[in-house]
């Protein structure tokens, strides 16, 4: 009797030091899982993970950067995923560093969320047979030493890295500062105060010469130039380009005076340009697709749909580049089209086509009217043209055998979109400019950052013979395994019965 109670409390010391043991293992795991937090992502283009240059940003953090999210609990469920997606790449943002802080808010009443510069958004949600209308917010709001950033709508996650990403680098990198090189007319630099206000909100603009530029300048804009430069001002911008540095170049082929007359700009930046491969033709671009301009005469005024103003649309912009990809609407008043002569770039160069006209477009060459009064006369055939592209990759010095891997030009056939009166009209116009200027100045260390989307994986064609095999397998195959499993069970059984016996 003694031997098995005492046979029985060992049992039990053993159940419970079992049990002890198994609760310490779950509460270190989680300790360790806590603390040294890791994932693998098995998509092919690592779609739900960041990149190592966005590690390096995160890691590097000077001081706390706090995220607020505005994400509202009632969307229509295909939000959801969209919602978990977002919670993990946040999640992965803060495990390499504890400077990253995320706050998810409660959205309540909306209130918080329109007054931090969320909008509010509409949705159509099927429920019960029903189509009914929900208010939502999908944004957030980055804040660093009291600057901030606005990601008003988390819609296109493909691009959402690169979005947070370069917002964090602003606020908390030393990037402020950018050369101006204008056209040096005052009335040309008046024209674009108010968008100079705007660009001055994140960074210092600063006029420079070409031949002397600043150290601590790694972006020039140069706008509306149709003066000529002289030798040492162009080698002077090529050997900005040749220390790793971007230039941003808006310019026009054709000018377009007060009133409507035309003359082909004489500016030897266009030459300039030529040496690299990027031809600035002395043409104007016409479009179906077309923005309403304003005329007057005399007294009299009157809007007409004006196709020597393209509007590109969201389609017509380079959808792998984040910079452009969700753009929709930009005007470009009086553009020229650009070509790449392939002969001329260095080998490892690349060219991003960032805008184009639409396809039914066309353009005018020689002497020609702009006159909105007159009749356009459309040609039979339409074609569609380059308006805005990047130079990345190697660029070769046009003055020497010197190369550089990190410059980049961004080049737009058109200058008058950034004045003050094209984009208070059209404000995207202005996001243009800014996401030029941003990308040639913050996305240096992004270069690994990609659009990332998940694309179709086509089937590779079967033959015959494994289309019947497959097939076969899949009418028979679980019906003999099921049949397997039972006689190796109904074995199994029979055999352990004839040992107890």
């Amino acid at each position: 009797m003694k031997l098995k109670i005492s046979q029985k409390l060992k049992n039990n010391s053993d159940l419970i030091l079992t049990v002890a043991l198994g609760v310490g293992i779950l509460i270190l795991v989680n300790f360790f899982s806590y603390n040294f937090w890791w994932r693998h992502d098995l998509t092919a283009d690592q779609h739900y993970s960041i990149s190592p240059a966005t590690k390096n940003i995160i890691k590097n953090l000077p001081d706390v950067v706090n995220v607020k999210v505005y994400f509202s609990d009632n969307l229509p469920s295909q939000f959801m995923p969209l919602r978990q997606s977002l919670t993990d790449v946040l999640a992965e943002y803060h495990s390499y560093s504890k400077n990253f802080k995320v706050q998810y808010v409660d959205i309540k009443d909306g209130s918080e969320a329109e007054t931090a510069g969320i909008p509010k958004l509409q949705f159509n949600d099927y429920r019960q047979d029903k189509i009914e209308v929900v208010n939502g917010y999908m944004g957030l709001v980055i804040n660093y030493r009291g600057k901030s950033e606005i990601i008003e709508t988390v819609q296109n996650f493909s691009n959402f890295e690169y979005e947070l990403s370069s917002r964090v680098k602003k606020l908390t990198g030393d990037y402020s500062k950018i050369g101006l090189i204008g056209g040096g007319s005052p009335d040309q630099s008046q024209q674009m105060d108010l968008a100079r206000r705007e660009i001055s909100k994140l960074y210092s603009v600063e006029n420079v010469s070409a031949d002397k530029i600043p150290d601590d300048i790694k972006t020039i804009l140069i706008v509306a130039v149709s003066r000529k430069f002289s030798d040492d001002e162009l080698k002077g911008l090529d050997k900005f380009l040749m220390k790793g540095n971007s230039i941003v170049v808006l310019v026009d082929g054709i000018s377009i005076d007060q009133d409507l007359k035309i003359s082909e700009n004489k500016s030897n930046l266009i030459d300039w340009l030529d040496l690299y491969g990027l031809k600035v033709n002395r043409d104007l671009v016409a479009d179906s697709s077309a923005g309403i301009a304003a005329f007057g005469r005399g007294s009299v005024g009157f809007n007409v749909v004006y196709p020597f103003w393209p509007k590109i649309l969201n389609k017509n912009f380079d959808q792998n580049n984040p910079l452009v990809s969700s753009l929709d609407g930009v005007i470009l008043p009086w553009a020229s089209s650009l070509e790449v002569d392939q002969s001329k770039l260095s080998e490892g160069a690349q060219i991003s086509y960032l805008a184009k006209s639409s396809s039914d477009s066309w353009k005018f060459e020689g002497s020609f009217q702009v006159d909105p009064g007159q009749s356009f006369v459309k040609p039979e055939k339409f074609d569609q043209y380059n308006l805005a592209l990047i130079l990345s990759g190697k660029i070769k010095s046009a003055y020497g055998e010197a190369s550089s891997d990190q410059a980049r030009i961004f080049l737009v056939g058109d200058s008058d979109f950034i004045y003050d009166n094209f984009w208070q009209g059209n404000p995207i116009n202005l996001i243009f400019a800014q996401n030029l200027i941003d990308g040639a100045t913050l996305d240096a260390d992004l270069a690994n950052i990609r659009s990332k989307k998940v694309d179709a994986r086509s089937l590779e064609e079967s033959s015959v013979v494994n289309k019947e095999l497959v097939k076969y397998l899949n009418i028979f195959g679980l019906t003999v395994v099921v049949l397997i499993f039972g006689l190796i069970r109904y074995y199994l059984r029979k055999k352990t019965k004839t040992i107890e016996i």
